[in-house]
């Protein structure tokens, strides 16, 4: 439902622009996928640009999660096809410490290099919305973990062990182009709890500009903001170089900051997303915006998620454009703009 409801959204906003959602030279429609598409799929579908689609294309399909954005521990270790040995070290500047392997023996010996320094976190290739997270204070909860058979071809497909951090705020940071407008956010997402009770993603609030990464921090003024949104722009950049055939009409970055376990402060970059995600309805609803006021130099967006065990929406007043229904519960998700 949620992917029928961005569809809409695209639909009005094309049809308030001169540009056409099947202008491509194929003649394919505009396309919103649930996940990153690989090249080969982007070919079979007639995608050629960031102008036929809202998500992205990566030319591996490692590209498009976690392990992404950490080196392995050592360059000896397992590695997919496509893996780049040098991204990972380029990245560390612009990510928490931490490092990506493929095998449950390298996941081992990774996690045992540095478990020392402090708490880690284990997260794995193809985890959302904070599930498949573990947090472990000493070697022999990563060996509990870990020797569990229902992760063992999770491990195989990805895992990222991370320093782990605490007091934490985690920011968006990202651009998306639909129908020939680029806008440039950073927003600060929030946690409820799940149906079990556990924390996990609620939304974000979105502030957006017209153009570039330049543009938007000309227009912020916390420090903090401009550091993340820095952060994400040479993150991307690094991603760039590294795979050339890269391209993403919509460009999500969750940057955390928080404090490490010997009480330093860090900021880092902890993934991307080049798909349909949380925010993308604020993202679509500020370029709207944008488009009824062409003199709006700004704009807040903001998206909400809670979880209920019924219907009903929950104690706040905000309309709902999806409910998603499961074993549960409900998923209600509402999403408002601020001009």
């Amino acid at each position: 439902m949620t992917q029928q409801k961005l569809a809409q959204q695209l639909v009005n906003i094309f049809q308030q622009t001169e540009e056409k959602p099947n202008a491509n030279l194929a003649g394919s429609p505009y396309l919103l996928p649930i996940d990153t598409l690989l090249a080969k799929e982007a070919k079979t579908l007639g995608i050629e640009s960031v102008h036929d689609l809202y998500g992205g294309v990566v030319p591996y399909d490692f590209v498009k999660t976690k392990v992404l954005s950490h080196p392995l521990f050592h360059s000896s270790y397992t590695a997919p096809e496509g893996w780049d040995y040098d991204l990972g070290q380029k990245l560390m500047p612009y990510t928490l410490k931490g490092y990506s392997a493929f095998s449950v023996q390298e996941a081992f010996w990774t996690a045992r290099g540095f478990i020392h320094e402090g708490p880690i976190r284990i997260k794995f290739a193809y985890a959302k919305a904070s599930h498949d997270q573990f947090v472990c204070n000493h070697y022999q909860k990563v060996t509990d973990l870990l020797l569990q058979s229902r992760f063992e071809p999770l491990l195989e497909q990805g895992v990222v062990i991370e320093e782990n951090l605490t007091n934490t705020t985690t920011y968006s940071v990202g651009q998306t182009q639909v129908a020939g407008i680029l806008i440039s956010y950073v927003g600060e997402q929030r946690q409820v709890p799940n149906h079990e009770q556990l924390p996990t993603y609620g939304g974000t609030h979105l502030f957006a500009v017209r153009g570039s990464y330049e543009e938007l921090i000309e227009a912020v003024n916390t420090p903090v903001l401009v550091r993340a949104i820095r952060l994400a722009q040479n993150y991307e950049q690094c991603i760039q170089a590294a795979f050339p055939a890269w391209y993403a009409s919509r460009r999500n970055y969750d940057v955390i900051h928080g404090t490490a376990w010997d009480g330093s402060d860090r900021l880092g970059v902890l993934e991307q997303s080049w798909r349909m995600g949380g925010a993308s309805m604020a993202e679509l609803l500020a370029i709207e915006a944008f488009l009824h006021n062409p003199a709006l130099a700004s704009v807040q967006a903001w998206t909400k998620e809670r979880y209920s065990r019924t219907q009903e929406p929950a104690l706040d007043t905000d309309e709902p454009y999806c409910i998603a229904e499961d074993e549960n519960g409900y998923l209600i998700k509402s999403a408002g703009v601020i001009e």
